[in-house]
Order: structure tokens, then C-alpha cells, then sequence
């Protein structure tokens, strides 16, 4: 676990249910990302709480333990959802420093340490993700233009294999601030900003 606004790792033993430090130089952020590719994991955006400027991206090896500084976004964001696939860290929508939402996707490829950047998404939003059968779906979200915002009702579903966008699923509700999960061929939504705060 890490960000917020400390400079701490911390890892969890499920068996034992016990927490460990495991480092204490790495970059505060708050609403970035976390993947893990190998045995690296890589911290992407989200803000300084401080100033509220999009922090750099940062890695961090958990067999050497060591931090390393890596490649800036092509747009650099927080709030954004995010999934791993085939060792690559796909990022989609999100804030930009100034709060608007922007519906970019981008590709991180670890291996060569560069961004690529894929068909946008039908919706410009922050948004998490899963991923299921080489698709993305990029549930809910919020929606901002710089002046007012919305929730976002809408599940976007993006194919890998053909960098396309497919028809939006419309959800019964609108949902912002969460988290989702994958688990079989269900996709859970968990707690809200506001009306479905707590909820499943």
C-alpha cells in the first residue's frame, strides 16, 4: 500500500494479518495509480497535497529495493483508472492538474520505458477499471469540464486486440469516487461519492 500523504510502503501478510514497512522514499501522492509488472511496482501519477501539481512517476523494485524515477505521461493525470495486460500499464481519463477530465487512454510499456497513445474513450472522465477477456471496462466515473460535474452512469468497453471502443453499457445508477473488482464474470462497484456511499 502506499500514498496519501505520507512517503511510506507498506505490505500486508494476508495468512499472518500482519503489516510491514518496507520503505519510506516514495513519492506523497494522492489519487495516482499502483501496478505491479515483474517484480517492480510502478506508482503513476496523482497529486501533491501540498500544491496540488501532478507528482512524477515513480518505481520501485521489490527485490533490490529500490526507487527510480520513470517516464512522464503524455498527459500526466490523477484520478484515473488503470489495468495491467500483457506486462503493459494502461491509464484512462482522469484529471488534469486544472480538474478537467480528459478521455485519453495511454500505454506504458515498462520494457522500453515509453507512453503510447490509443483510441480516447467515448466519455471523458476519471473512472476505474477491470479488465475481463482482453477487454477494459472503464466503470462510472465523474465528469468535469472546468465548471460544473457530474457522475458518470456508464460502463465504456475497450478491445485491446483492435484499439476500438464498443457500445456503452448504461448502469441503473451514477457513480464516482469508487473502486471496482473483478471476480469470475462479475463486476463488483463498491461505495460512492454520495448516494451509494458504503454500498455494494
Amino acid at each position: 500500500m502506499l500514498g496519501g500523504e505520507n512517503n511510506k510502503l507498506l505490505k500486508y501478510n494476508i495468512a499472518l494479518n500482519k503489516w510491514t514497512k518496507i520503505s519510506e522514499n516514495i513519492i506523497e501522492s494522492q489519487w495516482g495509480a499502483a501496478k505491479v509488472v515483474g517484480a517492480t511496482i510502478y506508482a503513476i501519477g496523482g497529486r501533491n497535497a501540498t500544491d496540488g501539481k501532478i507528482v512524477k512517476n515513480q518505481s520501485y523494485d521489490l527485490v533490490n529495493n529500490t526507487t527510480a524515477e520513470f517516464a512522464d505521461m503524455l498527459y500526466p493525470v490523477k484520478y484515473m483508472g488503470s489495468v495491467v495486460h500483457n506486462g503493459q500499464i494502461y491509464i484512462l481519463g482522469g484529471h488534469l492538474e486544472n480538474n478537467i477530465t480528459i478521455d485519453n487512454v495511454q500505454k506504458y510499456d515498462p520494457a522500453t520505458d515509453t507512453w503510447a497513445e490509443l483510441t480516447s474513450m467515448p466519455t471523458a472522465k476519471t473512472t476505474d477499471a477491470v479488465i475481463y477477456n482482453d477487454k477494459i471496462y472503464a466503470v462510472g466515473g465523474y465528469i468535469h469540464d472546468g465548471t460544473s460535474g457530474k457522475d458518470d452512469n456508464s460502463i465504456d468497453v475497450y478491445d485491446i486486440n483492435t484499439d476500438t471502443w464498443e457500445n456503452s453499457i448504461v448502469m441503473p445508477i451514477n457513480l464516482s469516487a469508487h473502486s471496482v473488482a473483478l471476480y469470475k464474470d462479475f463486476i463488483f462497484m463498491v461505495s460512492d461519492y454520495d448516494k451509494h456511499l458504503g454500498k455494494i
